[in-house]
């Protein structure tokens, strides 16, 4: 009965807030437990792509990215942000 509730009560937190929010050279995961997840963009040094969702890395963090949560809108925003971010490949080969 707990888990029903708290599943319940963290479906409606990420329905009234976003899943992602992106300002000031920054990109934060919001959780609805406090585990907000935050990454500088210009940190980033690794894009994986697997299945539609995203894995960003820099040398100490990883925030993965469930794309599937994302309206088709914002995803377009976040993909062009991505591809502004010039990964090099040499970079992106010690994923």
């Amino acid at each position: 009965m707990l888990a029903g509730v708290l599943y319940l009560g963290h479906y409606l937190y990420d329905l009234n807030n976003q899943y992602l929010t992106i300002q000031n050279g920054t990109i934060r995961k919001n959780a609805l437990y406090g585990f907000r997840k935050k990454m500088n963009l210009n940190e980033i040094n690794c894009i994986e792509k697997y299945e539609g969702d995203y894995t960003l890395k820099t040398e100490t963090k990883e925030l993965k990215i469930n794309t599937k949560l994302i309206d088709e809108k914002s995803l377009a925003e976040l993909n062009r942000i991505l591809n502004e971010l010039d990964i090099s490949p040499k970079k992106n080969a010690i994923c």
